[in-house]
């Protein structure tokens, strides 16, 4: 991963990183509500399990996307316009 290449991309990441898994969280607290009261239990918990780790996956995804557009390839910052 690109997110440990030099501590200005690590603090970078750490920052978004805190974002996303806040975002998470919330989306993951609210289906697992919905779920809650509209499937039996199960079910209920494989979906809401099912979504968390889709979640973190596509967190990953972005972390990693938003590194790519702020730092080239030697972890430099690239330059804003």
């Amino acid at each position: 991963m690109r997110s440990m290449a030099n501590q200005l991309i690590w603090g970078f990441a750490n920052k978004i990183g805190a974002k996303m898994f806040i975002m998470v969280g919330i989306i993951t607290l609210a289906l697992s509500i919905l779920c809650y009261f509209l499937l039996q239990e199960p079910t209920g918990i494989v979906v809401s399990l099912f979504s968390f780790i889709i979640g973190i996956g596509v967190g990953i995804y972005w972390c990693e996307t938003k590194i790519n557009r702020n730092f080239d390839k030697n972890g430099n910052p690239k330059k804003q316009n």
